[in-house]
């Protein structure tokens, strides 16, 4: 199974260098991948993780607000994001909320977490997780962890737990979706149970398909699960 994680926040929050610290600490023999102009990320930045048994893709974006587009792009098909936040003493409060609110309008209803980084500069050169949510009263709604992409503080901590976010959503959906598999107008049954769209649960049975987690028969709407999902129900 795969997942993609979206690595996001404002330039210079340090974006790169979260992707290849956990490169270095989940990856599988391939350092993380940019590609920059002048040291400054203007695509993607790719890391590929293994995780018990899951593939996980991170997809570092650009920061600077010109490289809204890019943004969109690669936020497609996100199951999860980890949204940084420069903690220094000048950081820019506007483009903060402004990457924000782009993500709450790409992806608004996917686990987020948020990570406060450069936590290996002295404490007199950065702002208190307390200070930043002064600033930022988003912060209330996600996960916050203090990280280095420097030093490894709470990398570890910040993929796992993001993760696990994504794993519990999806294995909510999917113990609904088993009790309709197979069933004539099974996809109406589960929209119904699990309280959504007709349109919202195809949405997700797709997303299924492109990772080879479901075959669905759209003229009768009925879907089957893969063998060995149950896996990813009891993780």
């Amino acid at each position: 199974m795969t997942l993609k994680i979206l690595i996001t926040g404002p330039f210079h929050s340090g974006k790169s260098t979260f992707v290849r610290k956990a490169t270095e600490i989940f990856g599988i023999g391939n350092p993380a991948m940019s590609i920059d102009k002048n040291e400054t990320t203007v695509a993607l930045d790719l890391g590929i993780l293994q995780i018990k048994g899951l593939k996980i893709f991170l997809f570092g974006t650009p920061g600077h607000l010109r490289f809204h587009s890019v943004r969109k792009v690669l936020s497609y098909g996100a199951d999860g994001i980890i949204f940084l936040i420069d903690p220094i003493s000048d950081l820019n409060i506007t483009d903060v909320h402004r990457v924000w609110d782009e993500l709450e309008e790409f992806l608004p209803d996917i686990p987020k977490i948020i990570s406060v980084t450069k936590q290996d500069l002295p404490e007199s050169e950065r702002k208190t997780v307390d200070e930043l949510r002064q600033y930022f009263p988003f912060m209330d709604g996600s996960p916050v962890i203090p990280t280095s992409g420097i030093t490894g503080l709470n990398i570890e901590k910040a993929i796992l737990k993001i993760v696990t976010m994504v794993i519990k959503t999806i294995s909510d959906t999917l113990k609904v979706l088993f009790e309709f598999q197979g069933e004539v107008q099974g996809i109406q049954k589960a929209a119904f149970k699990l309280n959504k769209s007709i349109y919202e649960t195809k949405k997700y049975l797709r997303w299924l398909e492109r990772r080879n987690l479901a075959d669905v028969d759209w003229r009768l709407s009925i879907f089957w699960l893969c063998k060995g999902i149950d896996k990813v129900l009891n993780r």
